[in-house]
Formats: C-alpha cells, sequence, structure tokens
C-alpha cells in the first residue's frame, strides 16, 4: 500500500511495532559481494557531530572570502549572512506553535512550561509573539520594530505585553504596536531541549471581537497572521494547533500551511513536511460528557485529520491533549485539593451530573456539594468539568498529595507523552534541522551580490559560489543528509516499492524513534552488546540483498543503499568494544 493512504500511518509510528521478520545473515563471497563487514573487522573512526561539521564549513567558507576589512563592499552582505549561520549554529532549536485564533496555542504553552505563563481564556487575544527560551530565572526582554534597544520588564508584565488591552489606554496601545517579539527566559525543564516560539494566530477573518480589538490596536487581521508566518518561517520546527474537532477551519488550515511553503516539497524554510511538523488536537477534555473518555475521542478525530486532506503528508503525527487538563495540572494549590478531596466523597455519579451542568454547577448552592461555590468555580475554571471529575477519581483511587495529583493530570492529559514526542522527534535531531536550513540558504547566497559587471564583480561571484561549494561538500559527506533525504520520500509517499515492515524498519533505523542502538534495531532498551551487533549484521544481510535487487529504483533504489550504509556504520560502531 502506498505510504499516502490508507492507515499505515499510525502502525508506522509505533515505536514499539514488532521488528520485521529478520533474513538469513549472508555469508561468505555473497557477504563479500553485498558489502557486509568482515568478521572482526575493527571500529570507525569517530566522525565529527553534525555541529562540529557545521561550524567547520561555515568558518571555510569565510575564510574563503577574506577578512572584513578586506573583502569588497558587495561580498558584505554574504558574510553577514555567514555570521547568521553562526548563531543558527550556536542557538537552541525553536520549535513554532501556529494556528488559528483560540486554538488552544497560550493554553498549550502553560500546559508544555507546566506552570501559568501566557494568558488565556475567551475573552484573551495574543497580538504579539513570544519565543519563551531556558534560563535560570524568569525574565521578560522586548523586541522593537524601529530598531531600539530591547528593554527588560518584570516576569508579571507579560500579559499586558502580549494580550489585548483592558481599558481605552492609548500609550498602552501604541506600546503593544511597536513590539517586534519579547523573549520570556523561564526555568522550565521543557525548554531545555529546545525553545517555543508563542504565535498570534493565522486567521484571516476574525470573529467579532477579536476583529473590534485589532482595529482599536490599529492592527489588521492580515498583519496579526503576516507576523505568524514571518516568526514561524524563522523557526525550525512547527507544532500545528488545532482546536477540538475536524471542521471546514481545520482543512483550510492545512491549505493555509501548504500555501505558505509548510507543505512537503514547499519553498518555505519548512518543506520538510512530516519532518519539522507534528500536530497537536487541543482541548480534548471538551468531548465529556458526550464522550467519557474525551482522548479516545480525540485520538479518534486525529485519525481522520491524517487521512484527510493530505495530513500524513504534512504532519510527522498529530496527538490529541487534554490541554486545559495538563496547564491546570501545574496551578493547583493545596487548597484546591481539598476542595478536590472534598469533593471525591460525593457519589461519583451525582458529583457528573453536577459538573456536567457547567455554569450552575459554578453558581448554584447545591447542598449535596460540600465545596462553596466560588471555589467550585475556580475549579472548574482550572480543570473544566472532565479534569474535575478526573482528578476527584484519582483522589478516590489513592491519590493523596498534591504533587502526586499534578503528575498523575499530567499523564493523564497526555501532555507527558506530547513533550516526550517533541524531545524525541525534534530534540534527537536538533542539529541536523538547523544544518538543512543553513544549507538551504547557503546556495542562495549569490543572489546577495549585484550583478556582476565587471571582472571585479565576475571576481567576487566565482568567490561566493566557492564558498557555497563549501556546504555543498557537507551535503555530500553527510550522511545525516541522506537519511533525512530518505525519511523525506518516505512520508512523501514516494517509495511505493517498499513494503510497510520495510518502511517501518526504515524510518526506525534512520532515527525517528531514537538514536539508542537498541531503539534503531527494534530491540528492548539494555539489550546485550553482541546481541545488537548480530542482529545489526542480519539486518544489514537484508538491506544488502534489496540493493541488488533489480526490481527496485528510483527512490525505492536510494532509501535501500541509505539503508544498507546506515547499516554499516551501525555494525561498525557496535564492533567497538
Amino acid at each position: 500500500m502506498s505510504p499516502a493512504g490508507g492507515r499505515w500511518w499510525r502502525r508506522a509510528r509505533r515505536p514499539d511495532a514488532p521488528a520485521p521478520e529478520t533474513a538469513p545473515a549472508a555469508t561468505g563471497p555473497a557477504a563479500e559481494n553485498a558489502g557486509l563487514p568482515a568478521a572482526g573487522a575493527g571500529p570507525t573512526a569517530p566522525e565529527e557531530t553534525v555541529r562540529q561539521a557545521t561550524e567547520r564549513a561555515v568558518g571555510e567558507a569565510a575564510a574563503m572570502l577574506g577578512p572584513r576589512h578586506r573583502v569588497p563592499p558587495a561580498v558584505l552582505p554574504v558574510l553577514d549572512a555567514l555570521d547568521g549561520y553562526r548563531e543558527l549554529t550556536a542557538r537552541p532549536m525553536r520549535v513554532a506553535l501556529v494556528g488559528r485564533v483560540s486554538a488552544g496555542k497560550s493554553t498549550l504553552v502553560n500546559a508544555l512550561l507546566g506552570a501559568d505563563r501566557v494568558d488565556t481564556g475567551a475573552e484573551e487575544l495574543t497580538f504579539n509573539v513570544s519565543r519563551l527560551t531556558h534560563g535560570p530565572d524568569r525574565t521578560v526582554t522586548v523586541h522593537y520594530k524601529d530598531g531600539r534597544p530591547p528593554t527588560r520588564h518584570h516576569p508579571d508584565e507579560l500579559r499586558d505585553l502580549t494580550s489585548r488591552a483592558r481599558d481605552e489606554d492609548t500609550a498602552a496601545h501604541a506600546r503593544l504596536r511597536a513590539i517586534d517579539h519579547l523573549v520570556v527566559s523561564d526555568p522550565s525543564p521543557c525548554l531545555r531541549a529546545f525553545d517555543l516560539v508563542d504565535t498570534p494566530g493565522l486567521d484571516s477573518v476574525l470573529g467579532a471581537d477579536s476583529a473590534n480589538t485589532l482595529r482599536f490596536l490599529g492592527r489588521s487581521a492580515d498583519e496579526v497572521r503576516a507576523d505568524s508566518l514571518g516568526h514561524a518561517g524563522h523557526a525550525d520546527a512547527l507544532v500545528l494547533v488545532f482546536a477540538r474537532g475536524l471542521a471546514q477551519g481545520e482543512e483550510e488550515l492545512l491549505a493555509d500551511f501548504t500555501g505558505a511553503g509548510f507543505g512537503p516539497g514547499g519553498g518555505g524554510t519548512h518543506g520538510g513536511g512530516a519532518l519539522t511538523t507534528v500536530g497537536v488536537l487541543t482541548k480534548a477534555e471538551l468531548y465529556w460528557p458526550e464522550h467519557p473518555d474525551p482522548l479516545a475521542e480525540g485520538r479518534r478525530v486525529a485519525d481522520r485529520v491524517m487521512t484527510a486532506a493530505g495530513g500524513t503528508r504534512l504532519m510527522y503525527d498529530l496527538r490529541p491533549v487534554c490541554s486545559l487538563v495538563g496547564a491546570a495540572a501545574g496551578q493547583l494549590t493545596e487548597q484546591d485539593f481539598a476542595d478536590l478531596t472534598a469533593l471525591a466523597a460525593v457519589e461519583p455519579a451525582l458529583l457528573a451530573k453536577r459538573a456536567a451542568r457547567g455554569p450552575y454547577f459554578t453558581t448554584r448552592p447545591y447542598p449535596d456539594l460540600p465545596v462553596p461555590a466560588d471555589r467550585r468555580a475556580r475549579l472548574f475554571g482550572l480543570l473544566a468539568g472532565y479534569g474535575l471529575t478526573l482528578a476527584c477519581g484519582l483522589v478516590r483511587d489513592g491519590v493523596h498529595r498534591l504533587p502526586e495529583l499534578r503528575t498523575e493530570l499530567d499523564r493523564r492529559s497526555g501532555l507527558a507523552d506530547f513533550r516526550l514526542l517533541l524531545a524525541d522527534h525534534f530534540g534527537a535531531r536538533a542539529d541536523l534541522l538547523k544544518l538543512r536550513r543553513i544549507v538551504d540558504r547557503a546556495h542562495t547566497l549569490p543572489t546577495l551580490l549585484p550583478p556582476a559587471t565587471d571582472a571585479a564583480a565576475a571576481r567576487d561571484r566565482a568567490a561566493v559560489d566557492r564558498a557555497v561549494g563549501r556546504f555543498v561538500d557537507l551535503e555530500v559527506q553527510q550522511h545525516a543528509f541522506r537519511e533525512l533525504t530518505v525519511l523525506r520520500d518516505c512520508y512523501d509517499g514516494r517509495l511505493t516499492g517498499l513494503s510497510d515492515p520495510d518502511r517501518l524498519e526504515l524510518r526506525r533505523v534512520a532515527g525517528e524513534y531514537g538514536t539508542d542502538p537498541a531503539v534503531r534495531l527494534g530491540l528492548p532498551a539494555g539489550t546485550p552488546r553482541p546481541e545488537l551487533h548480530h542482529r545489526a549484521v542480519t539486518r544489514l544481510a537484508h538491506w544488502a540483498a534489496m540493493t541488488a535487487d533489480p526490481a527496485h529504483s528510483g527512490p525505492d533504489r536510494r532509501a535501500c543503499q541509505v539503508l544498507r550504509r546506515s547499516l554499516e556504520r551501525l555494525v561498525g560502531d557496535l564492533a567497538s568494544p
């Protein structure tokens, strides 16, 4: 079955799926002809890392052009671009959250960070982009559109710097309009793997309240959308945020991204599609009480999104999360825990019936509920009805301390698994994805020069062409690039001649589910090294035979060759003491 259709994608994304049937290991002359390492072959020499190779390539390219004080003025923009490549190599990976207004991006940020950091709610509208980065203390730095020096602000001012003004303070409105973006430092462990970029939204047509507020601030919906796409274009990877449910809006959102160059084969930064994009279906808890297990319903909706309108080609995976519950997990207080403990004593069916009534639960006296209405309103505002009944059920089942409840709510909300997905899919190949961007940009360096109208300009262009060649060499030399190309072919549906088990193994060996040798070989963690080596040799024999099979051509043959080389390298690594 072609990867472009059916339900293959869900099976392929299970890292614990059984390994394909192993072919018998090749021996004797056949093994030599297949390119298998000879018995007792020594370990390969250590190779430089992707980051080291990138730093070396940038330095050598700059050296080819000469020192800044000697190069012609026309070449200075190229040196500036190379300086930008150095900065890109050194900085943390950036993951942008992008979606329609009110899709739950800010709630998701709070849930990922495990704390109440950015403004949320039906009356809130994020107007400015925030980049959240790891740091020992919470700080806020504002960067302005007019180039003035950045200014530091107290963390408590973040809401006023990003969200709608609540009065007619024209000075506050002018300040919002002048901001380009904010950099927020936070000690959350989630930010150790990458920076998060929270964007306003992609809607070209907003609701009346949002549109009126934008007009009052002097901003158009198109400007907000342009800000979101612009900052997403400078990110290394994307989280595409959907509100619960599949409606025409979500299908249009897929078209938004494809049209902006974010889809597979697009001309934009994220033309890698599934390699650089993960989807999340937020607010799944609002499927309750119609659906007793809202995450199960969320998974059904996610299946539909992924199998419709090219979802499998755009996103690596789409995960449902109870984002309100996940965000609340980090905000509950000891008083909240005491109130949940009291409510846990109520008969479960009665509590669920009361909580399902929404506004009545937060205002009516209800003598059969042992918590006053104002504190019930706080709990409902944090957890919604499903989260409240879930928390009370956990308390009844033996969760007796607030830290335990927070951990369990985080897990049950789907946020713990979603963080792992981001760390595995993005964090494990952060340097490679950044290098991919640098190589793509390097090919455009000659366009920074004016037309070559004389001999001196022709020499400048030749020097820049040689510098670009350094990045072309890097692209050829780095095997990880070839693996990345094959993964793109796989997600774009080009590997039609390979079986489902072979495509699964290809993704696994290429590091899609983790870089540990046991994970790449489909074996349990802690498998002894000799067993890992034996499995690697066995699978190498299988892919060497695939490479020699004349039935495979084009992208399929290239995939077989790349995976054969990946396994050769793995065999060499495992042969070392």
